[in-house]
């Protein structure tokens, strides 16, 4: 099946996306944190028939381009970013799956334009729980510190020694420091993606209400070992909501994506 690559530019910044499936419905697909598109390949072959999918680089990786450096992108900024992509692209109602960071987008968009989603996929989503290391990072007092340690790593790595004697840190937490803050290009990554997408952040309360005053059909995958999107936290909020299936993988965070299409393709050889 050909996959085509196309980039849209609007408000000065530019999504990068590929566009796969034969299906007569649109779902549009945002991948994890310190992924692509390409991650994403194997769930979105286990649904090519149903749907034709548009599967997005988030900003800061692949090839989409933000150039409003640290400003956040607010809702009504990435409503008319993506109004207009939807106006070129002559799609009306469309589904969503998003993976991780991903899944916080897929909500967010959830929230900005709900009368235009039919139905939700979330594998681990971000935005269902504040951080509170995420929230002292892009805050107005230590952002600027944050910002600091992409060039000046030992700031970062003092400060988690600090907080390890003081046993505040957790496991998860300090594997995220050690494999994602260990070269320039992923502080970078790290400092733009928490700052920029902060201005996302879903309105849990909000979203919920509108999902079941309206039967949206939700399908949310999570791992019962995942260490950084812990599952108490999506069953807090699938408990909230009337028409959610919930499918508990044995799986953790990162091999996660994997697990979804196995199940996928097992659904699909029994059809």
């Amino acid at each position: 099946m050909y996959r085509s690559y196309s980039k849209f530019s609007h408000l000065s910044s530019t999504l990068s996306y590929s566009v796969f499936g034969t299906g007569e419905k649109v779902l549009l697909v945002f991948h994890g944190y310190g992924h692509t598109h390409k991650n994403m390949k194997g769930i979105e072959e286990s649904l090519s028939e149903e749907y034709k999918i548009f599967s997005f680089d988030l900003f800061f990786h692949g090839f989409s381009e933000w150039n409003y450096d640290d400003s956040m992108l607010t809702k009504d900024h990435w409503s008319s970013i993506l109004n207009a992509f939807l106006t070129e692209n002559n799609i009306g109602k469309f589904s969503l799956l998003g993976f991780s960071l991903g899944g916080k987008v897929a909500l967010s968009i959830t929230e900005i334009m709900p009368y235009r989603i039919e139905k939700l996929f979330l594998i681990a989503p971000d935005g269902l729980k504040h951080n509170i290391w995420y929230d002292l990072a892009t805050s107005k007092v230590l952002k600027s510190i944050f910002k600091l340690t992409i060039i000046k790593p030992q700031i970062f790595e003092t400060a988690v020694k600090v907080l390890n004697k003081l046993k505040l840190l957790d496991k998860s937490t300090l594997r995220f420091s050690s494999t994602q803050m260990n070269s320039k290009e992923k502080r970078r990554r790290v400092y733009f993606s928490w700052t920029v997408y902060k201005g996302l952040t879903p309105d849990i309360e909000k979203i919920t209400e509108f999902l079941n005053r309206n039967k949206n059909q939700v399908v949310l995958y999570l791992g019962k070992y995942d260490r950084i999107i812990k599952p108490e936290t999506v069953l807090a909020f699938t408990s909230k909501l009337k028409f959610c299936k919930v499918h508990q993988l044995n799986s953790g965070h990162n091999n996660l994506l994997d697990e979804v299409s196995n199940l996928l393709n097992k659904e699909l050889s029994k059809i």
